[in-house]
């Protein structure tokens, strides 16, 4: 019965996942139709030959230097766990992960960072952990910096709503996460009392959910170490700074003389679209947004495609050339591990992990 019931889950989740695919494609083949539509493609061709390249190189690093944030705000989520691991290994890491996002887009990118820092020595709750707090995290900000616009009355109209639910929802998950670690024993003695109740469940597999529990647990006492919430908190406005400045610095690129809050809703707008499937690489739904944003700018439209052709290989490129070195990397170690030893040896020493 089982093996029935997992052979008949295996196609479901399968079909699930290459359906999300298959929607993501159509998404960005609709947008990108859509943005094409009716453009002269000479004239978008003429708006990237006549861009400023100098500040395209300054916009590459600030892509890369959003990378570095983001590992180093990553590195201090995992401040008090009793195992430590290389500023190296976190980059490497984060950025094979959203290497496979790009690539993958059904936001898988999240489960390779759990194993590769598995394999680093973490464990994978403590993982999972910094990943939840990382999220909300971004959520405060893309909601503080949507805020602040509305404040300054430079917002869109459909703002103002999704930039209170953002902060809502960002802060009530940071707040939510130090209150269960400050409630860690009794959350710890309730979920026990749960798993045992009426025997429904193996002691063995009680235990082993009971550890994951304490060692996620574990993992929030970030949020209530100060040193350790300064680091993140700065780490943060940092990554979402240069985030920023990527934007500014690519209208400077093309002789756009936008305000800041053109950059703050093409950030926003492009936070919005992974709600939804996506195609490999973003192609079509970053060309769109830049299409539709930038013309509420009165930006003409071959400009704005231009602007997002770029946007969108300065944005992914590196990821997928970093990530593909980064990856590159992991086999071959891992290659130089498995060379010289019987596949009996290489058992055993799995068993023996």
């Amino acid at each position: 019965m089982n093996s029935l019931s997992a052979s008949t889950r295996l196609p479901s989740r399968r079909s699930w996942l290459l359906t999300q695919f298959a929607v993501g494609l159509f998404i960005g083949a609709l947008t990108l139709v859509w943005a094409m539509h009716g453009l002269d493609m000479r004239l978008v061709f003429q708006s990237l030959v006549n861009a400023r390249y100098a500040w395209v190189l300054v916009s590459l690093g600030c892509v890369i230097g959003v990378a570095l944030a983001k590992t180093a705000r990553w590195s201090a989520l995992y401040g008090i766990s009793e195992c430590r691991t290389s500023f190296r290994q976190h980059f490497s890491a984060l950025i094979i992960s959203q290497m496979v996002n790009v690539i993958i887009p059904i936001r898988v990118g999240e489960l390779a960072r759990i194993g590769l820092m598995k394999q680093s020595g973490q464990p994978g709750a403590t993982t999972l952990s910094t990943i939840v707090v990382e999220k909300s995290f971004d959520l405060v900000a893309a909601g503080l910096m949507a805020l602040s616009m509305v404040m300054l009355a430079i917002a869109p109209a459909w703002l103002p709503e999704r930039a209170v639910g953002l902060f809502v929802i960002g802060l009530v998950l940071v707040v939510g996460l130090a209150l269960v670690w400050y409630l860690r024993a009794w959350v710890e003695k309730a979920l026990a009392q749960v798993l045992a109740w009426g025997g429904w469940l193996p002691l063995r597999w009680r235990t082993g959910l009971l550890r994951v529990a304490h060692t996620m647990l574990d993992a929030f006492g970030t949020l209530t170490n100060p040193a350790c919430l300064v680091r993140v908190l700065f780490w943060t406005t940092m990554a979402w700074l240069l985030s920023l400045l990527n934007m500014l610095t690519l209208f400077a690129a093309f002789g756009l003389n936008l305000p800041v809050a053109a950059g703050v809703v093409l950030i926003i707008t492009l936070l919005f679209s992974n709600i939804v499937p996506s195609p490999p690489a973003l192609v079509g739904v970053m060309h769109a947004i830049a299409v539709v944003v930038l013309g509420e700018y009165g930006v003409a439209q071959t400009v704005a495609m231009g602007f997002g052709i770029l946007l969108n290989v300065i944005t992914i490129a590196p990821l997928i050339m970093i990530g593909g070195i980064a990856l590159w990397q992991r086999a071959a170690s891992l290659l130089r591990v498995l060379r010289g030893h019987s596949v009996h040896e290489l058992l055993q020493k799995l068993m023996a992990s």
